[in-house]
C-alpha cells in the first residue's frame, strides 16, 4: 500500500448509516453468507486449502484499495471469513486482481488493525455482490482475532508438508511407542527434536533454547502442570507446549486452562494431526508469502546447523554411555536421532554414518559387531561439533 497518494472516500460511503458498499445489516449478511456456504459445501471435491479459512462475518471493514497515479479510494465492505493468510471481503463492485490494499480487522482488544495485502481474485457472486479474495504479506496470527471456542481445538495450517516444519522442539514422556512415534514424525520435518524421559530433562533442554515442547500424561518425576511449569521457567519465556493424551476425562480441560496448554492432541496419535500442531506454532507470522527471492530468512540454514551442533554436544556422552553399557537398543536410538537430524544441518556424510551404525545394530543387536560402526560415527560428530564451533 503506497504511502503516498490522496485517500478519497467512495461515493457509495457518504449515506449516513450505511454498513458498507452492499447496504445490508448484519442479519441480511448472514442470510447471503448461510446461503453461499450451503451452496460450496455441496460441491463435490472441495478444494484443500493452505490454510484453514474461519468464519469472520462482519459488516463493517474498511478496505483501502490503491489506484494508478497514486489515489488510495476508501470503502466499507462485509467480511465473510479470515485465514493465517489472507481474507474474503464482499463488496459491490468489481476490483482488479493485483490490486495493493490493506484492510483495518478489528482485534478483540487493540481496535482496528491496519494489514496490507494485494487483491488475488475477484468473483461476482450475485447482482452487485463480488466476493474479494485479498493475499497479506506477512502471516496474521488468526488465534487472536477468532475466539476459542469457535476455534474448538482446530489448527489454523490446514495442508502442509514436513518440511515446511523448522525450529528446535523438545519431545517429553514416559518410554512408550507414542514417544517414539511422535520422535519419527518430528523426525521427518526439518525441526531439531531433543527426546526427555523426565520432565527435569526436558527442562534442562528449554534452557538452552527451544521453540516448542511436545509433552506426554506419564512423565514420572513430576504432574503435568508441575512439567509445564518446570520447562517454561527453565526456557524463560511462555513457551507453546502441545498435550498427547488417551482421551478427555473429567477434570482434564480444567487442568489444561490452568496450566496454559496451547493445544491437546487425543489418541491415536496421525502424522496429520500432529504436523497441523505443529504449524501451528512453528510457521511464524514474520515470514512473507510473497514468494520474492528475499523473504525465506537467509540464516536458516545456518541456525538449523546451530540448533543441530548443539543437541549433539548432549548426545556423543549418552551414545558412548550407552555403548560402554552394552546398551544396544540405546545406542539404536541415538543413531537412529542423529540419522533424522543430520540431513536438516546439511550434513550428509554425518546422516550416512548414523544409518550405517543403525542399520548394523538393527540387524545384530551387538555391540562387539557394531562397535566399529559407532565409533566412526562419535568421531565425525567430534569433528562436526568442533567445526560447528570454529
Amino acid at each position: 500500500m503506497p504511502r503516498e497518494g490522496t485517500t478519497r472516500p467512495d461515493p457509495a460511503e457518504s449515506s449516513p448509516g450505511r454498513p458498507n458498499s452492499l447496504g445490508i445489516h448484519q442479519r441480511q449478511l448472514d442470510s447471503l453468507l448461510d446461503r453461499v456456504d450451503h451452496a460450496r459445501d455441496s460441491m463435490l471435491a472441495p478444494k484443500r486449502r493452505r490454510y484453514v479459512r474461519w468464519p469472520f462475518r462482519q459488516e463493517t471493514i474498511l478496505l483501502k484499495i490503491s489506484h494508478p497515479g497514486g489515489t488510495i479510494a476508501a470503502v466499507k465492505v462485509a467480511c465473510r471469513n479470515l485465514s493465517h493468510g489472507g481474507i474474503s471481503i464482499l463488496h459491490s463492485a468489481f476490483v482488479y486482481p493485483g490490486s495493493r490494499c490493506a484492510v483495518a480487522i478489528p482485534h478483540p482488544t487493540r481496535g482496528e488493525l491496519s494489514v496490507r495485502g494485494e487483491v488475488v481474485r475477484c468473483v461476482h457472486l450475485h447482482r452487485m455482490i463480488h466476493e474479494i479474495g485479498i493475499r497479506f504479506d506477512e502471516l496474521l496470527d488468526v488465534r487472536e482475532f477468532i475466539p476459542s471456542k469457535q476455534r474448538d481445538g482446530k489448527f489454523a495450517v490446514e495442508t502442509l508438508e514436513p518440511e515446511d516444519i523448522f525450529g528446535r522442539i523438545i519431545c517429553a514422556d514416559a518410554p512408550s511407542i507414542d514417544l517414539k512415534l511422535v520422535e519419527h514424525i518430528i523426525h521427518r520435518t526439518r525441526a531439531v527434536v531433543s527426546v526427555a524421559t523426565q520432565a527435569r530433562r526436558a527442562a534442562s533442554f528449554a534452557s538452552r533454547g527451544c521453540d516448542l515442547a511436545v509433552l506426554g500424561m506419564d512423565l514420572p518425576d513430576a504432574s503435568l502442570p508441575e512439567a509445564v511449569r518446570m520447562i517454561r521457567d527453565a526456557a524463560g519465556h511462555e513457551l507453546p507446549i502441545i498435550v498427547i493424551a488417551d482421551k478427555r476425562q473429567r477434570g482434564l480441560d480444567k487442568m489444561f486452562r490452568e496450566a496454559r496448554i496451547n493445544a491437546l492432541l487425543i489418541k491415536p496419535l496421525t502424522e496429520t494431526s500432529l504436523l497441523r500442531a505443529l504449524g501451528e506454532f512453528l510457521i511464524h507470522s514474520s515470514h512473507s508469502q510473497r514468494g520474492r527471492s528475499g523473504d525465506a530468512p537467509a540464516a536458516e540454514p545456518a541456525v538449523r546447523l546451530g540448533l543441530f551442533i548443539a543437541e549433539l554436544a548432549d548426545t556423543i556422552p549418552r551414545l558412548e554411555q550407552a555403548a560402554d553399557d552394552y546398551d544396544a537398543m540405546g545406542c539404536y536410538v541415538l543413531c537412529q536421532q542423529v540419522l533424522g537430524a543430520a540431513p536438516t544441518a546439511g550434513l550428509q556424510t554425518l546422516a550416512k554414518l548414523a544409518d550405517a551404525a543403525s542399520d548394523q545394530l538393527a540387524t545384530t543387536m551387538s555391540l562387539e559387531q557394531s562397535r566399529h560402526q559407532i565409533d566412526s560415527l562419535i568421531a565425525a560428530c567430534r569433528t562436526a561439533i568442533d567445526r560447528g564451533a570454529a
